[in-house]
């Protein structure tokens, strides 16, 4: 006989197997995007690519590479929102696949989160631009090279 925690793993895990399936194409699309870009370009920023300046997001990749290789200070100078993003990933998955429902707090943290990032981008745009990583630009935008050809 199964208990209802079983039960509820196992629906978990459906449900997992169900949004990868689902999701694939998507995964897929996303993966062929930074693969092409990262080869051609060198960046896979848009804003990068297309302005020559970082993102509020510029730094996310490298500080979660960074963490990955165990040095948390550096991964926390790089871009702390990323702590932030990892706890709205793990909450996400737990009230999905856990507890298997819908979370309606998630967007307004979401919100929340974005906001700040914004705030912190213009501080480190003030601060540190263009000679600090993160904020120094990698590439000369697309827009700057279309107008100086004019």
């Amino acid at each position: 006989m199964e208990t209802q925690s079983d039960e509820k793993e196992q629906k978990g895990w459906r449900l997992l197997k169900q949004d990868l399936k689902d999701n694939m194409p998507g995964f897929a699309a996303v993966c062929a995007y930074i693969l092409i870009f990262q080869i051609v370009f060198s960046t896979v920023c848009p804003m990068q690519l297309l302005f020559g300046l970082p993102c509020p997001g510029c730094g996310l990749t490298r500080a979660g590479l960074l963490l990955l290789q165990g040095h948390y200070r550096e991964s926390f100078r790089m871009h702390p929102f990323l702590a932030a993003w990892i706890f709205l990933a793990a909450y996400w998955a737990a009230v999905r696949y856990l507890v298997g429902k819908k979370s309606k707090l998630l967007i307004w943290l979401v919100a929340v989160v974005c906001i700040l990032m914004v705030i912190f981008y213009l501080y480190r745009m003030y601060r540190y631009f263009p000679h600090t990583e993160p904020m120094n630009p990698l590439v000369r935008g697309l827009a700057g090279q279309i107008i100086s050809l004019i």
